[in-house]
C-alpha cells in the first residue's frame, strides 16, 4: 500500500519540486519542538536563476584565472591549479543543484543559458539531476531514497570505495547523455534509462511525463560532450590538463560531500526528527568551501528542513535555528571541517 501511496502522489502533482513541498507539509509529527512556520518569512528566500547565474559566471572567472596562470608558470604549479579548478567545477554543480529546487516550467532563454553554464560542464542536465534529488529530499532514509547506501555504517573500507567509485560519476552522466538521447527515441529504452541513470526503482519509470522530458533534453548534453571530444581530439594534452583531470577530480569533491551529508540511517517517514537524525551540516571552514562544499552547500542539515530557501540565504537561517533551538547539531568534524 505504501508503494501505491508514493505512486498516486507521483501522479497527481505535475513537478517533483510541488511534491516535495507537500510532502513535507504532511510529514508527521516530530518529537523535535521545531517547527517550520515559525521561521521568519525574511528568512526564507529562494534563489533566483539571475543569482545562479551571477554565481556561475564567478566560478568561470575563477577557473579562467587559474586557466591563465597554469599555462603560464611553470609545468610544478599545474597539480596545483588543477586542483583549484575542480573546486571551481565542484561550484557549478552546486549551482546547478540549487537550480533544481526552483520550480522553472520549460526553459526559457536565462534557464538555459544557466544550465550551458553550470550543468553541461559538470555532466547533467538540469532534468536529470532535478529528477533524483528532488526524489532524494523528499525520500531521505527511506526506502526510496535513490541515494541512501546500506551497508556503510561502521564499515570504513566501504566508505573508500564508495567515495573512489565517483572517480567514474562523470563518464557514467556523459554516458547518459547519450544514452537517453535514444531512449528519447526508442521508447523501449525509457525504463532501462530511467531505473539505471535517474536511479527510479519504481516498475515503469519510462512511463513518467517528467522521465520523458529528461530523455528529450538529453541531447543538449550529448550535443555539448560531442564538441568536447573533438576539442580533445585536436588538442588533447590541454583539454586533458585544463578539464577532464579537473572534473574526474571534482567528482571526487563531490562524493566527499555526499558521503559527508548523510548518516545513512534508514527512516520510515519524513518527520523533522527524521531528517535531523539522517542529515548533517559539514564542511563548514573557509578552505573546506572552496573545494568539498562550494556555495554554502555544507549547510546541509538545514538545506533538508527548508530545501526551498537559497544557498546563499542558508547560513543566517541556520543561525536563527541556532538561536532558537540550541539543541542544533554540531556539523560534521573532519580534517577541513573548520579551516
Amino acid at each position: 500500500m505504501k508503494v501505491h501511496s508514493e505512486e498516486k502522489l507521483s501522479s497527481e502533482n505535475e513537478h517533483l519540486v510541488e511534491e516535495l513541498e507537500i510532502s513535507l507539509a504532511s510529514a508527521p509529527p516530530s518529537s523535535l519542538a521545531w517547527k517550520r512556520k515559525n521561521v521568519p518569512s525574511e528568512l526564507l528566500k529562494k534563489s533566483s536563476v539571475n543569482e545562479l547565474i551571477l554565481m556561475a559566471m564567478t566560478d568561470w572567472l575563477w577557473i579562467t584565472i587559474f586557466l591563465i596562470l597554469m599555462w603560464n608558470l611553470p609545468s610544478a604549479w599545474v597539480p596545483l591549479f588543477s586542483v583549484l579548478i575542480a573546486g571551481r567545477i565542484h561550484g557549478l554543480g552546486v549551482v546547478l543543484h540549487d537550480a533544481t529546487h526552483l520550480p522553472i516550467r520549460g526553459k526559457n532563454a536565462r534557464v538555459r543559458f544557466l544550465e550551458l553554464l553550470s550543468g553541461f560542464p559538470v555532466g547533467s542536465t538540469l532534468n536529470a539531476m532535478r529528477y533524483h534529488h528532488i526524489r532524494h529530499h523528499r525520500d531521505t532514509g527511506m526506502n526510496t531514497d535513490p541515494y541512501f547506501i546500506s551497508g556503510l555504517r561502521g564499515r570504513p573500507w566501504m566508505y573508500a570505495l564508495v567515495w573512489l567509485r565517483h572517480l567514474l560519476l562523470a563518464p557514467f552522466w556523459i554516458f547518459r547523455s547519450f544514452y537517453g538521447s535514444v531512449a528519447n527515441i526508442v521508447p523501449r529504452m525509457r525504463n532501462s534509462y530511467g531505473k539505471l541513470f535517474l536511479m527510479d526503482p519504481t516498475e515503469s519509470p519510462g512511463e513518467s511525463r517528467e522521465v520523458k522530458e529528461c530523455a528529450r533534453e538529453e541531447k543538449y548534453q550529448a550535443l555539448f560532450f560531442s564538441a568536447v571530444f573533438l576539442l580533445t581530439w585536436k588538442w588533447p594534452e590541454e583539454l586533458i590538463l585544463s578539464y577532464w583531470i579537473p572534473l574526474t577530480m571534482a567528482g571526487l569533491f563531490a562524493g566527499y560531500r555526499l558521503l559527508a551529508e548523510h548518516k545513512y540511517i534508514r527512516r520510515e517517514d519524513r518527520s523533522m526528527s527524521s531528517i535531523v537524525m539522517t542529515t548533517n551540516d559539514h564542511s563548514l571552514g573557509p578552505l573546506a568551501k572552496l573545494f568539498l562544499a562550494p556555495h554554502n552547500v555544507g549547510y546541509h542539515l538545514i538545506h533538508h528542513i527548508h530545501p526551498q530557501v537559497g544557498i546563499m540565504y542558508l547560513p543566517a537561517l541556520r543561525r536563527w535555528y541556532m538561536e532558537q533551538y540550541p539543541e542544533y547539531p554540531e556539523p560534521l568534524g573532519g580534517p577541513l571541517g573548520k579551516i
